[in-house]
Order: structure tokens, then C-alpha cells, then sequence
């Protein structure tokens, strides 16, 4: 069973306002409980999983500034995908059930540049 006011989807920074690359974060969070560990963490990862997808929805929607400091404008490159991963807390006894919280992240690098 899933704790409501855990489940977050997280993008961070949004943005930028010069030209030039940055990295940003998106990550997805939730805790469950379960009658046994495995149980609560296999809800806990899979609805952060699903925060995840959210986050990384908005991470592509990001766009270069128009000008950001070159003459020309600035141009939007790739962005790249650099680093994933998992975040879990150890499993806590609450009464008779187990509490599980977990954090899936991707770091992107999103590529502006000025042109030649």
C-alpha cells in the first residue's frame, strides 16, 4: 500500500538562462508499506518508477533560451542521458508491517551552444 504524500516527481534546475550546458536532475520518490520487505519495495519502486517517467516527460520539454548572451541566439543540442540510479532507505518495522521508501534519478545534460 502505497504512503499518499510521498509519491513526488522532482526537475531540478528547470532550465537555464545562459547559453551553455547544463546539467539537470529528475527523479521519482515513493514509500510503501507491505506485508514483507520485498513486497513494499517492489510497490514503492514501481510507482517511483512511474514518478520517474513524469519527470523525465519534463526534462525533455526543455529548451534553450532564445539568446542567453550569444549574438545569434543560442542553439539547442542533444540532450543526454549521463547517470541513473536507485536511492533506497533500509526497511522499518511498523506494527506488523514494513515501510519502504525509494528514489529512482536520471541525470540529463541538456547541450546549448552559440553558433560559430
Amino acid at each position: 500500500m502505497l504512503i499518499p504524500d510521498t509519491i513526488a516527481s522532482t526537475v531540478g534546475p528547470y532550465g537555464t538562462s545562459k547559453c551553455r550546458p547544463v546539467h539537470i536532475r529528475a527523479s521519482g520518490e515513493a514509500a510503501a508499506l507491505g506485508a514483507t520487505e520485498g513486497a513494499a519495495h517492489r510497490e514503492a519502486r514501481a510507482e517511483a518508477r512511474r514518478q520517474l517517467a513524469r519527470a523525465v516527460a519534463r526534462v525533455r520539454t526543455i529548451r534553450c533560451p532564445k539568446k542567453g548572451g550569444c549574438a545569434a541566439g543560442c542553439r539547442q543540442g542533444r540532450t543526454q542521458r549521463l547517470a541513473w540510479g536507485t536511492r533506497r532507505a533500509p526497511a522499518i518495522r511498523r506494527a506488523d508491517l514494513w515501510e519502504v521508501w525509494v528514489r529512482e534519478y536520471n541525470v540529463f545534460r541538456m547541450n546549448c551552444h552559440c553558433p560559430d
